[in-house]
């Protein structure tokens, strides 16, 4: 089986399991698949070279509905064993850890960032201006193994990193974060990690149209924070924004054509 088959046929079951389990699956809106697992699978050459499926982590983006923070957090409890509900209920925030998924004939390591529709208003009018971060609160049980540095770009393409402000905090028995979406460099606007991530995601269950509409008023708003249609002709603003991924670089042919096309009819409707 390739990774979509295998997130379809043996994690996605076990997600909505847990959720009904839970009682909170009224208040999900979907779950997405990102990262390696999702653009490897479009090149069959990158998918064989660098991802092995019971090693690697599958990245997966579940959404609950506008304010349901209490549904997220009874979930990722539910999913990690790990309690989430003395988080701050402050909607924009990211719960996320990894684990392991059992099944009959191999383990898979799965990755969820479980998040509220709210994160996906961080860019709309009565968010911070022009000049101010947007960061969003990661909580999870464990540090970064990583350093907890993340590459952001500006639109010249200058990569620099952010540091993501790694604490531990005794009240809530977690690790926070913060997960950067624009970031200002001496008056210089750079695409952060949790932008990249929306958009190079894809949906594989609830409500696609939906999802889409998140997706889309998430990249307009990134779009007009970035005035990309001010620095580059209208027809290559989905190819500039693309470049800003770190994924440009990892991500194969394929991948990259589907994204631009996406890119381009969110821009044209």
């Amino acid at each position: 089986m390739n990774t979509h088959q295998i997130f379809r046929r043996l994690i996605l079951p076990k997600l909505l399991a847990t959720a009904k389990r839970s009682h909170v699956l009224d208040s999900l809106v979907s779950i997405s698949l990102y990262g390696s697992a999702n653009y490897g699978y479009y090149d069959e050459k990158t998918s064989q070279k660098e991802f092995n499926s019971e090693k690697s982590d599958y990245d997966i983006w579940i959404v609950f509905e506008r304010n349901h923070l209490a549904a997220a957090k009874t979930f990722a409890t539910e999913l990690f064993e790990v309690s989430f509900y003395l988080v701050p209920n402050q909607q924009v925030c990211i719960l996320y850890d990894k684990t392991r998924l059992q099944t009959k004939d191999r383990s898979l390591l799965i990755a969820p960032i479980i998040i509220t529709e709210d994160c996906y208003e961080i860019l709309q009018e009565n968010s911070p201006g022009v000049g101010d971060n947007v960061l969003i609160p990661w909580h999870r049980p464990r540090a970064r193994e990583r350093p907890p540095r993340v590459p952001i770009c500006s639109t010249d393409l200058i990569w620099s990193e952010f540091d993501m402000l790694q604490t531990y905090l005794s009240e809530t028995n977690l690790w926070r974060l913060m997960m950067p979406a624009i970031v200002y460099r001496e008056g210089v606007v750079t695409l952060g990690t949790f932008i990249e991530s929306v958009l190079s995601g894809d949906c594989f269950y609830g409500d696609f149209q939906r999802d889409d509409q998140l997706k889309k008023s998430l990249f307009l708003g990134t779009l007009a924070r970035l005035r990309l249609e001010e620095v580059s002709e209208i027809e290559n603003v989905p190819l500039k924004l693309y470049q800003m991924m770190t994924l440009a670089t990892k991500a194969g042919s394929h991948f990259r054509e589907r994204k631009l096309r996406q890119f381009s009819q969110w821009l044209s409707k």
